[in-house]
């Protein structure tokens, strides 16, 4: 049912009021009590699954945004950090699952992220309710060409309700490019915790950035886009629109020859405050 009304349901539209974004290979937790953030969510999920885990007692709520890197141990963390908060909070409840994403690709790259998660689930120590299984074959559409391609791109959640919907988002920020460099040329690999609820912060932690020669940086940008969609997405005939042209923003980037000294002075994280809510950087000094 839940996954029902999900997809019968309006698609939202946020910009960057007290919203949090969470990209790809990203994970938040906020707890109700933080004023910063009154919706998390994410969006541009193909292949990927965002899954949001919800205690119903406290109302800590996790958002993660799974490329199939390190979904055991980060998933497994993101449980163990919110039922640590339900503990804390005295409260009784139970912890909500709900994960959307993927669909029928031919590469089955859904199916085998489908697998894992679910997999890390049933193996989890906790009680666990799946609430919303709005995931492959449930989130695909076959278009008027016979590609299939996923109904659902993107979600929201609203902290206090707990209310899921479909929702698209104005601004992915804040660094929106280095995020998006980080996840492409940098040598993390492994989910991030995008935020500190006890603090109120966003917290973007240093990477380093693969070095290559400006060449190949060129190399890609001068790609006609179709050529460019086959060689970088796993899922080159459903991305988004935009897909193409961020991609190519942060390849911009890089050619300015980004360093860790130049972009996180002092080995410090980029630290991100809500300001009438509009995130804010903080002057680590």
């Amino acid at each position: 049912q839940s996954s029902k009304y999900l997809l019968e349901s309006p698609k939202t539209h946020f910009n960057t009021d007290h919203v949090l974004y969470v990209a790809q290979r990203e994970y938040a937790i906020v707890l109700p009590t933080d004023d910063s953030v009154q919706v998390m969510g994410s969006e541009d999920a193909t292949t990927c699954h965002i899954v949001i885990i919800r205690h119903t007692g406290c109302g800590a709520t996790a958002l993660g945004h799974f490329d199939g890197t390190n979904v055991k141990n980060s998933l497994t963390r993101i449980i163990e950090t919110v039922q640590i908060y339900a503990n804390e909070s005295n409260t009784a409840g139970r912890l909500e699952v709900h994960i959307i994403g993927g669909f029928k690709d031919n590469k089955r790259l859904s199916l085998e992220l489908s697998l894992q998660i679910i997999r890390t689930l049933a193996r989890s120590t906790f009680n666990l309710y799946l609430k919303t299984p709005c995931f492959g074959e449930i989130n695909d559409i076959i278009r008027s060409d016979g590609e299939h391609q996923p109904l659902i791109y993107g979600v929201g959640i609203d902290i206090e309700s707990g209310k899921i919907m479909q929702a698209c988002f104005d601004n992915k920020g804040p660094d929106e490019i280095i995020r998006g460099a980080r996840l492409m040329w940098s040598n993390c690999n492994e989910m991030i915790n995008l935020y500190d609820t006890s603090v109120g912060e966003v917290q973007i932690q240093p990477c380093s950035f693969k070095k290559y020669p400006n060449e190949v940086f060129l190399y890609y940008l001068m790609m006609p886009e179709q050529v460019y969609l086959n060689n970088m997405s796993t899922s080159p005939k459903v991305e988004p629109k935009d897909f193409v042209q961020k991609s190519k923003r942060v390849l911009q980037f890089m050619l300015s020859s980004p360093t860790v000294d130049k972009i996180f002075p002092f080995q410090m994280s980029r630290r991100y405050r809500s300001n009438n809510g509009i995130w804010t950087l903080v002057n680590n000094s």
